[in-house]
């Protein structure tokens, strides 16, 4: 409503210029009176905009009473009439508010690094970077408007109740457990934040935790431990493999073994054939011994120590049929 009252401005000057003209030329009775009506809807413009508060749809104005002191409801949206005469008044956002405190430079509320510093159950520190977005309830804005003027409530409530509440939050949990444990973290802050905020006339509608770090030291031990770790997945995956193939040579091993058993078994149940016919037929060997001779040898000189004493009239005299041949019993 600025625009009414530099209006009403103009109006009293140009008002003040038919004046004081009129003075300049040859007085005449009454040639001023011409610039009253124009001073005095200059006034008019000047009250009505000095009167009229414009309210946005996201705004609310808080109207104060300087002869009773008292609070008027809530004012908005729109033209509000406000007598200035006997009121003041102040404006509040009513949309939704952030405040971020984070470890990087120009990223929250403060630069430099304003994350939540924290302690574990064990004692370590954590740091916490989070975002809290609220708004003024419009029911209770009088009681916002007196407990904390001035917008105090960020620097005075907000912030001091974040940094308690992380902080009593971190502090359930061990430094091992806090990421594992990250969504259990969330729901205690956002509890706690919410009870608090609306004690005093907030609504939260949320509460990001967005990053939680640790000191260089303990990071620097985690990531040796991990690779720690990857070295020993490794190390029994080199371990099983060798499992592997020593498992599967024993096999063929014993596959190998399995076969020369089947074979020397095979061997052993020829030679007890063997042995059981030449015990039905003792003089079998001496036979096939001289068939294998040429057909004109009669006389064979032996060794003394020769276990072979050969009757070659019996043996002569032992003929195979011709039709026939005997069996080979050797295989040869």
């Amino acid at each position: 409503m600025w625009f009414v009252v530099f209006l009403g401005v103009v109006l009293l000057f140009v008002a003040g210029g038919i004046f004081f003209g009129a003075k300049q030329r040859k007085p005449r009775p009454g040639g001023g009176q011409a610039a009253i009506p124009v001073a005095l809807i200059g006034l008019l413009f000047i009250v009505l905009g000095i009167s009229l508060v414009s309210v946005g749809p996201n705004e609310r104005l808080v109207v104060f009473n300087r002869v009773t002191g008292n609070l008027g409801d809530p004012k908005g949206p729109g033209l509000v009439f406000v007598n200035p005469l006997t009121t003041s008044y102040r404006k509040y956002d009513i949309s939704r508010q952030t405040y971020t405190m984070s470890a990087a430079y120009n990223e929250g509320e403060q630069r430099g690094d304003d994350s939540v510093t924290a302690r574990t159950s064990g004692g370590q520190e954590v740091f916490v970077d989070i975002t809290v977005i609220y708004a003024i309830n419009p029911e209770r804005l009088n009681d916002v408007h007196t407990q904390w003027p001035n917008d105090r409530y960020r620097d005075e409530l907000v912030r001091p109740l974040l940094r308690s509440v992380v902080r009593d939050a971190v502090s359930e949990f061990t430094i091992e457990n806090v990421y594992q444990e990250r969504q259990t973290i969330d729901q205690t802050i956002t509890s706690a934040v919410t009870t608090a905020l609306e004690a005093e006339g907030f609504f939260l509608e949320d509460i990001l935790v967005r990053n939680i770090t640790f000191t260089n030291e303990y990071a620097t031990a985690i990531e040796s431990a991990q690779i720690a770790e990857v070295q020993i997945r490794e190390q029994d995956f080199r371990i099983q493999e060798a499992q592997k193939k020593a498992q599967q040579v024993e096999e063929l091993a014993r596959g190998d073994a399995e076969a020369r058993r089947i074979q020397a078994q095979a061997e052993a149940d020829a030679l007890q054939f063997v042995a059981e016919v030449l015990g039905a037929n003792p003089v079998l060997i001496q036979y096939e011994y001289i068939r294998k001779l040429a057909d004109n040898v009669q006389i064979m000189a032996l060794p003394a120590n020769s276990p072979f004493l050969f009757d070659f009239q019996s043996l002569q005299n032992m003929t195979a049929p011709t039709s026939t041949p005997e069996p080979d019993v050797f295989g040869q």
